[in-house]
């Protein structure tokens, strides 16, 4: 399901370096992996948020961000918090989840681009990553 996207920073505010950077938050260490391989082979920055359940250090969220996944799946209450926070903000967001529920719940932000339920392959929507990134 893809919805129209929403006004973001310019081009030249949203990136680092030169380089278009993605905010990626996920429980899952593979999907990680697999996800930010995939950001940088295709030129992305990536700054992974801290989720609570990882009990990782805090991190504070860059102002420079492109876009965002975010895997709502785990329950873990900092993806949510994440979510809401990037909408205030207009950053375009891709949503990860395990079933219709989780999924439905992610419709009430109007930053949400895409619906991703798992499993699926990454260069499926790296296409609309890329889309929503530049615009």
């Amino acid at each position: 399901m893809k919805i129209a996207a929403p006004a973001t920073k310019s081009s030249e505010e949203s990136k680092v370096g030169g380089q278009r950077l993605v905010a990626l938050l996920t429980d899952n260490a593979v999907l990680q992996i697999d996800i930010q391989d995939a950001l940088e082979s295709v030129g992305y920055g990536v700054w992974i948020a801290a989720s609570q359940r990882r009990r990782s250090p805090k991190r504070t969220e860059p102002g420079t961000l492109s876009a965002a996944i975010i895997d709502l799946g785990s329950g873990d209450s900092s993806a949510r918090k994440l979510l809401e926070k990037l909408s205030l903000r207009g950053i375009p967001a891709f949503v990860i989840g395990t079933n219709a529920d989780v999924l439905d719940d992610a419709k009430q932000f109007p930053n949400v681009l895409e619906f991703i339920e798992m499993p699926f392959c990454i260069d499926a929507f790296l296409p609309n990553l890329a889309d929503a990134a530049n615009s």
